[in-house]
This record gives C-alpha cells, structure tokens and sequence, in this order.
C-alpha cells in the first residue's frame, strides 16, 4: 500500500470550489424561473476559453482563445478548443482517440465547461527546457440595483469531478528536480463597487489541487548522487468557502502513475449584497495546467470534461433573496398585525362574556 505524501496548504480552514460550468442565469429564491426582481439589472454573460503551450524558460508555442458576448445576436451557443502537441502521447486514460498529449476546453452559454491538459514526451524538449500546456475557461457577468431595497445575491454550485496526476514517476533521481507537475483550479472573483466609490470583495474563493515530485538524498554529505524520489500532494484552498471539498479526495496508490481525484460537489455560496446603487461582477475561472522535462515523463490535469458538456454536468446559479420591504411598508405590517390581534382580543372577550 502506497503512502502518498500530502502537503495540505495552510489557508485550508474553510474550503471551496473548484469547478467547472456556470450556468449564468438568475431567479428568485424560489425554484421557479421568475423574472428578475424589480431594481435589479443583470448585464449579459460573457464567456471565454483560451488554450497554449509554452516552453519555460523560453516562450509561447501556440496560443488560442475564443470570447462570446451573449449580448450579440449572432453569439455562439458553445465553443472549444482543442490544441494538440508534437512528438508526444496520451497516456491520460482519457480521450483515448487522441494519440498526442493535447490542451483543450469548451464553455457553452448556459455555463457547462470543462478543462483539461495532458502530455508525455519520450525525449526532452532541450538542455534545462520544460514543456508547459495550459487551458481555461471563463464566465463573468455583472449586476446593478437600481432600486431602492437591499438585494442579496448567492450562487447555487454544482462543481464536476477533478483529476491530476504524474505519469511515469521514476523510484529514484540523480539530483533535485520539480520540473513534472500537474494543476486543477477554480476561483471565483466578486467585487462589489459601492455607490460611495468603495470596492470590496464579495464571496471570494480559491480551490484546487496540485502534484509534483519531491526528492530526499538517500546518504549524507555533500557528495549524494542518489535521491528518493515520489510526488506530493499539495490540496489548496483560501477565501470565503462554505464546504470541505477535500472530503472525497482518493488516491490511487500507484507510484508510478500517480493520480488523486476530488468527487463532483454541490453547494451555496453568498455572493454578497448589493445596496440601492452598487454594482456586483464575478469572474469564475476553471484552470488545468501542467509541465514535464519529458524523458518519458507527463502529467495529466482535468477539471470537468473538456470534450462532452454532458458529461461535465456542471452549474453555477445565481439566486436572488426576497426583497426586503420599505420601512413604511414595515409600519403598516406591523400597524395591520396589531389591529388583527385586537379584534381577535376583543372577539374574545365578548365569546367568555357570554
């Protein structure tokens, strides 16, 4: 049995998301579709992927991005993107119809997406050259009140599974290296521009997970040659989380193939509340990465899936509380409670009496 070493983050108190698809749109607190309250203005979503590969130190290879304005009456329904790498193979155990390592992702308009990024190379991609694939996928909208009431915005999240992995972790290196890596995360971003000019930050949040290799000199002094080498988990989360996502993370105890995984997760998250006036955006951003010195090394990083929406099955809502009344519609609530409770008195009064 494989012990895997876990370096959980320190700012791991209250952990959050990570995820993949928004679903943009915005209802009441009740399940229904209502329409959107009165004083409240929702701006229409944008969304965007983008896909690259890079050589560090060094520069871009290939880089690609597509944004739609659901505002346009021409918008798209869906995007994707799929970038594939030379000399390389998939050996993710995904996609297997894909030979090569590959970066891809794919939104559509109602908030489905996912990411993921895959590559093994047999040979190195030059003297102290790192391989480097990335792909995101973003959703941002905004929401004003123009009213004259308090509106209370949460966002319903359903987060699909996430994977990383190492593949072909060698028993034992020569020296140190941290060049194999592999990276899964969602942030949310909310800021909220008071109408005094102020800005804060709503529901913030930060969540994911990353692998790497870790070595350990196997003798003493300055001449080792020999190190133990075996990856590490780092869990890491910050910000304003409602719930532990870490709770379903597995390990599948392979040395040599590494992988963990997190189980798809659902929950609420406050976003904020906006006074008559202010002004709320979000930015939810999905990100796999990773990066190999190749030699027969690779990695593999998934949030979602990032060539069937269905299968991601992800969402993120945006809810509205009930809008709280004027305070002279409070006094002539209370005024109409207590007019009831003394007739009720008095019917009762007259009943005993007779």
């Amino acid at each position: 049995m494989t012990l895997r070493h876990f370096a959980y983050s320190t700012c791991l108190q209250a952990t959050l998301l990570g995820a993949t698809a928004i679903l943009l749109s915005t209802r009441t607190a009740t399940a229904q579709a209502d329409p959107l309250p009165p004083g409240l203005f929702a701006a229409p979503p944008t969304f965007s992927i983008s896909v690259a590969e890079n050589l560090l130190p060094g520069g871009n290879v290939f880089k690609d991005s597509q944004v739609v304005d659901t505002g346009q009456p021409d918008a798209s329904t869906s995007v994707a993107l799929l970038h594939r790498t030379e000399h390389s193979s998939n050996f993710s155990g995904r996609s297997k119809d894909i030979d090569q390592g590959f970066a891809s992702a794919q939104a559509d308009r109602s908030g489905n997406g996912g990411v993921g990024v895959t590559n093994w190379l047999a040979i190195t991609p030059g003297v102290d050259v790192t391989s480097q694939l990335a792909a995101t996928a973003l959703w941002t909208q905004t929401f004003t009140n123009t009213g004259t009431s308090d509106i209370t915005l949460s966002g319903n999240l359903h987060i699909p599974a996430m994977e990383i992995g190492l593949i072909g972790v060698p028993p034992n290196r020569t020296g140190p290296s941290n060049t194999e890596t592999a990276l899964a995360q969602v942030d949310l971003a909310v800021s909220i521009n008071r109408v005094d000019g102020t800005l804060e930050h709503g529901g913030d949040f930060t969540f994911g997970m990353k692998i790497s290799e870790k070595q350990f000199p196997l003798g003493t002094g300055p001449n080792v040659t020999t190190f133990s080498n075996f990856a590490v988990v780092d869990p890491f989360s910050s910000g304003k989380l409602s719930i532990n996502p870490f709770l379903t993370l597995k390990d599948n105890g392979d040395d040599s193939v590494p992988k963990v995984t997190i189980d798809n997760l659902s929950f609420t998250q406050l976003l904020g509340t906006l006074h008559p006036g202010d002004i709320l955006s979000y930015v939810y951003t999905l990100t796999a990465e990773g990066t190999t010195h190749g030699a027969e090394q690779g990695f593999l990083a998934f949030v979602g899936d990032p060539f069937e929406l269905a299968a991601s099955g992800g969402g993120f809502e945006v809810t509205v509380a009930a809008a709280v009344p004027e305070p002279e519609n409070w006094m002539l609530s209370v005024l109409g409670l207590i007019l009831i409770s003394v007739n009720r008195w008095r019917a009762l009064r007259i009943a005993r009496s007779q």
